[in-house]
């Protein structure tokens, strides 16, 4: 499929049987309009292993979750669910309202899938923990700050 913008798409599933209130070009428009970020380790670290299996070298950066979000409180989103991943239901369990304001968030922390932003992230150097280049076949690596700081 072609979104309006004229990006290809390809998924496994069609995800028109499970979108609830939404089209498929929408939908993917919704999806690829916010920044993700992992809500646990474990989550990343499966992610990155895939990635490493198929030969493809990934960077994590890891943020202080508190200042990297103070600024865009507003427009952090969350979702119980994989957005991405659409169920073996005859049901529409996707669609606008998968993801749900962090600050009218009523459910438990643990059942948090994902965090999103849904405006321009500004990343400020001291939210920045960590950051590390993984590469197949070698250990992680620090990514070198190429602006020196004073």
């Amino acid at each position: 499929m072609s979104l309006r913008c004229g990006i290809r798409c390809r998924t496994a599933k069609d995800p028109a049987p499970s979108l609830d209130e939404i089209s498929v070009a929408d939908w993917w428009l919704l999806i690829n309009s916010r920044s993700y970020l992992f809500p646990r380790r474990e989550r990343l670290d499966r992610l990155v292993s895939s990635y490493l299996a198929n030969g493809h070298t990934q960077e994590v950066i890891t943020f202080d979750t508190r200042r990297l979000l103070h600024a865009v409180e507003t427009n952090v989103e969350v979702a119980t669910v994989n957005a991405g991943v659409f169920p073996r239901s005859k049901e529409p369990s996707r669609g606008r309202k998968t993801f749900q304001p962090l600050a009218s968030f009523d459910g438990r922390i643990p059942t948090i899938n994902e965090v999103t932003v849904t405006a321009a992230l500004p990343i400020d150097d001291a939210a920045v923990v960590d950051a590390k280049r993984y590469t197949p076949g070698h250990e992680p690596a620090p990514i070198e700050d190429p602006q020196p700081r004073q």
